[in-house]
Order: structure tokens, then C-alpha cells, then sequence
């Protein structure tokens, strides 16, 4: 037993720790281009290749990354991202797709700080604890709360 929370211990350290480093990695660079942005009064967006789309009302604190990488995103209105959260539309490594999916979050979620998501569906009344991981393959649906350093992903 202390063998598998041993290595779920380590296998969610990991995971933190390459999130606070694409944190810094985007921290670094600069965002020069939002013209393939769009946003209704009051959004703040970050940044990506594809087109992100957001309602109003949304609130993206300093330090939280929005990445169109590998197709488009649309989030409804009055979500909260917090500081050092990502949401981001990618690929799992090494699979190659021509149709990039759209990554759809509705209104009224919450990203704490350190939370990752990469799921392409996320309904609405979500919760996302501080560093909790949702993968690409995971459908949120509405009024659910992923705890704290909790994975979700699916074989």
C-alpha cells in the first residue's frame, strides 16, 4: 500500500513541477500578437496560434495561461482563473491530428491557482482545486468540484 501512495505521491510532484515550469516558460515570453483574440467587456485573455472566444464577465488573474496550441477555445461568462491556473488545447505527445477539436468551457467555473486543464469539455458550476489535472479525454460536466492535487484522467 505505502509502495502505490508513494508513487502517486510522486507521480503528482511531477506533475506540479512541470506545470511550474511552463508557468515560468510562458512568464517568460512575451505576448505580442492578440489579433486572432476575441473577448466580450470585461475578458481578459492570454494567448495561442488558434482563436480563443470569451463571454464577459470573466475574470483571468496575473500569471494564468490560456493556450490555444492546437485548436481553438471557447469559455462562457463570469469564470474565475486564477493566478498560475492553464487551460490549454493541446495534443497528448507524440499523436498527430489534421482537425484541430475545440475546446469548450461554459459559465460560471472555477480555476484555483495551479489547477491544469486540458479537457476538451467542461460544463458549468465547476470547481478546479489548486493543483488538480484534468486530461484531454475527461468530459466535466456541470455542478462538479475536482479536489485539490486530484487526476483525472482516462486510459
Amino acid at each position: 500500500m505505502t509502495t502505490v501512495v508513494t508513487a502517486v505521491v510522486l507521480f503528482v510532484v511531477a506533475l506540479l513541477m512541470s506545470h511550474l515550469q511552463l508557468y515560468n516558460t510562458l512568464s517568460a515570453e512575451a505576448t505580442s500578437s492578440t489579433s486572432s483574440l476575441k473577448t466580450a467587456s470585461g475578458a481578459v485573455v492570454s494567448r495561442g496560434p488558434y482563436p480563443i472566444t470569451m463571454g464577459s464577465a470573466n475574470t483571468i488573474h496575473p500569471g494564468a495561461a490560456i493556450i490555444a496550441e492546437d485548436g481553438p477555445i471557447i469559455i462562457g461568462s463570469t469564470n474565475i482563473i486564477d493566478d498560475k491556473a492553464v487551460i490549454i488545447n493541446r495534443l497528448p505527445p507524440g499523436e498527430k491530428s489534421s482537425d484541430a477539436q475545440v475546446l469548450i468551457i461554459g459559465n460560471n467555473n472555477i480555476f484555483k491557482g495551479g489547477s491544469h486543464s486540458e479537457a476538451l469539455k467542461i460544463g458549468n458550476n465547476n470547481i478546479l482545486e489548486s493543483g488538480s489535472f484534468l486530461g484531454r479525454e475527461v468530459e466535466l460536466t456541470n455542478n462538479c468540484i475536482v479536489g485539490a492535487a486530484c487526476v483525472g484522467t482516462c486510459p
